[in-house]
């Protein structure tokens, strides 16, 4: 009797390395997901941390998944996580001490990187949660100076290897764009610090009506960042990285609205450059538009009563804030009586994150993707993964209010302080509202312990004679 011969039996489907990559491919971005996996097998383990399959992963998605917020202004910065458990990650593990024991002003978040200022140092601070590395810069001659203040700065990756994802930025080099004012106010000055060369670019300034404040986040549009400023009059102050040029926009004229934290610059639906205003409960949407002729004028795209339509109910009047912009997602995050909320500006939809989160701080989404790592300390940049970003119990999170606290307290204490002071001296508290007392107030926080406060027989010798018109 002929014995047939059979064919090798194909291999089992779980054993198939080739479809366990086409079925990992479809699993959620979220922190957990690869490397809960990456425990189960060895072949598993193998093929999770595979770089080849890892780079394939985050282009399956494109877009990194949101992990929470980074927040804060001078001191205390804070991380509110967007995920539950077991994704959620604790603002203890995201900051670590050696970052909570810094006092420096938060200036940015984008592309997996948060940016800060240390004013005594004169540093510039670069922290990548994801793989606990950090860069310290110390900022150009010019900008040490009492001439020209630092302002504000932004982070962003200068990959430019085609199909890169942002978000997957961990060891591209980055550019950081730094914003300074000139002590009389009519000059903006930017410079820009390379990862890859370890040099800061030759200043570039431009002429300005009076600018007083340049201290909210940047939007990032196209080629281009953007802030909006504080002067006689508000606008928009545009860098662009390409041409490497200081612009200044105007904004639409007749606006209405009560606080500078209800202003942002957002992308338009045509990738265009946008306004978001939020006055009372009404919010608008203007985009400015360059006809053929070169003209650029600005037109409104949309106005939504936000508490009748989104069913919001009261709303707390001029309380209400713009405290961040989602670049990836369209959204903004907005200050209201029932709680922050973030709206999605296409679809309008939103989603309350309730009054644990009720603060005047600024609200930086943090996104990017983290992947399966080893237990060992690679230096691959697809096989890390901080294990204390992935808890694998139920893990609380420090209320944001608590953790604000500390903030609220200090700022008592300043008032007081200052109350004491007036009381003491005569001086009716009004007299805080002078601009000459303001604008020394504002000079001295930007030039930080460096310089000491004139004394007395300083204030009534040399400077005796200054006049109001000095006053910018």
């Amino acid at each position: 009797m002929t014995r047939r011969r059979h064919s090798a039996m194909p291999p089992a489907a779980l054993e198939d390395d080739d479809l366990l990559r086409k079925i990992f491919l479809l699993l959620p971005p979220q922190p957990s997901s690869l490397p809960r996996l990456s425990v189960v097998c060895k072949q598993w383990h193998s093929v999770l941390t595979d770089p080849q399959f890892l780079r394939g992963f985050r282009d399956h998605h494109r877009k990194p998944p949101l992990l929470g917020l980074v927040m804060g202004y001078t001191g205390f910065p804070y991380f509110r996580s967007d995920l539950d458990p077991p994704d959620h990650i604790p603002h203890e593990h995201f900051f670590p001490p050696s970052i909570l024991d810094l006092y420096m002003d938060l200036f940015d978040c984008r592309h997996g990187r948060v940016l800060f200022y240390d004013h005594e140092r004169y540093e510039i601070f670069v922290w990548d949660p994801a793989t606990r590395d950090h860069r310290c810069v110390v900022v150009p001659p010019l900008f040490d100076e009492k001439e020209v203040g630092v302002f504000n700065g932004a982070v962003l990756c200068a990959a430019g290897d085609e199909g890169h994802v942002h978000g997957d930025c961990h060891s591209s080099p980055f550019q950081v764009v730094l914003m300074g004012i000139s002590d009389d106010y009519k000059r903006a000055y930017a410079t820009v610090y390379s990862s890859e060369t370890g040099i800061w670019s030759d200043i570039i300034s431009t002429a300005n009506r009076p600018m007083y404040d340049l201290r909210r986040p940047c939007t990032l549009v196209g080629n281009a960042i953007y802030w909006t400023f504080d002067g006689d009059e508000e606008g928009i102050l545009e860098f662009d990285l390409g041409r490497q040029s200081l612009a200044n926009i105007e904004m639409p004229h007749d606006l209405e609205y009560r606080e500078k934290f209800s202003l942002r610059v957002v992308l338009a639906d045509d990738g265009c450059i946008g306004l978001a205003i939020l006055s009372y409960y009404r919010f608008e949407m203007w985009e400015r538009k360059i006809s053929c002729d070169g003209v650029a004028e600005w037109v409104l795209q949309k106005s939504v009563e936000l508490n009748t339509i989104l069913g919001l109910g009261p709303m707390g009047g001029g309380d209400n804030l713009i405290l961040g912009y989602d670049e990836d997602d369209h959204a903004i995050y907005i200050r209201t009586g029932i709680g922050v909320c973030v709206i999605q500006l296409e679809s309008m939809q939103f989603k309350n994150l309730g009054k644990d989160n009720f603060t005047t701080t600024a609200y930086l989404p943090y996104r990017s993707f983290y992947t399966a790592g080893t237990s060992g300390k690679s230096k691959n940049r697809d096989q890390v993964m901080d294990a204390d970003l992935v808890p694998s119990r139920v893990l609380t999170q420090t209320r944001i209010d608590v953790i604000f606290k500390k903030e609220a307290e200090t700022r008592s204490k300043l008032s007081k302080a200052w109350a004491k002071w007036f009381r003491s001296n005569g001086v009716p508290g009004n007299k805080a509202d002078c601009p000459h007392f303001r604008n020394a107030l504002k000079l001295t926080q930007q030039l930080g312990t460096r310089f000491a406060v004139p004394t007395g027989d300083e204030i009534d010798g040399a400077n005796l004679d200054a006049s109001d018109e000095e006053l910018p």
